[in-house]
């Protein structure tokens, strides 16, 4: 009770899933799927990122809101966001007022999040958010590259990629 989702260097109860299909975003999104995560494919994402992803975090937010989903964000991430043309709601970090990300994740007004954490004020809030995610099972991605990985299941989802087969279903079609 009450660990902390994010890995790190300490034992933790771990798990292995895995996901097959003709792409990426598809067998990600399998995969995903099998650890109990469903991804949305609309609604609203939380962004929310040190100043070190930033730049990366362009590109998955632009993404998203193809994909149509709706952006919220932290003060800093949503003026970066908009400052490059990237449209996106404020919602107050934890210790800001009410409601803040976790009130909202708790309403049901939030269906992905993507939250990036450096230092120990942003480590303790992002803490409380991971707790609130994993209680109401919302897909999370502490990371850009996890972020990414959504998106592209996302889009994979949307278009209706989704579909089983066998092992050997799969075996037949690689080319030796």
């Amino acid at each position: 009770p009450k660990v902390d989702t994010l890995l790190g260097p300490e034992m933790k109860s771990t798990g292995e899933v895995m996901g097959i299909g003709d792409n990426f975003g598809i067998a990600f999104a399998k995969a995903q799927a099998a650890a109990g995560y469903e991804l949305p494919k609309s609604g609203t994402v939380f962004i929310s990122v040190h100043d070190g992803d930033k730049v990366k975090a362009l590109p998955v937010a632009k993404r998203f809101l193809e994909l149509g989903f709706k952006l919220i964000a932290t003060a800093g991430t949503a003026r970066f966001l908009e400052q490059n043309g990237i449209p996106a709601d404020r919602v107050y970090k934890l210790k800001e007022g009410r409601p803040h990300v976790v009130d909202r994740i708790k309403s049901g007004e939030i269906q992905l999040i993507v939250n990036t954490s450096l230092g120990k004020k942003t480590t303790s809030d992002s803490y409380e958010i991971r707790r609130t995610t994993l209680i109401y099972n919302i897909p999370y991605a502490t990371t850009i590259a996890g972020a990414q990985a959504i998106a592209e299941a996302v889009l994979a989802l949307q278009k209706g990629e989704w579909d089983v087969k066998t092992l050997q279903e799969y075996h037949q079609g690689i080319q030796p």
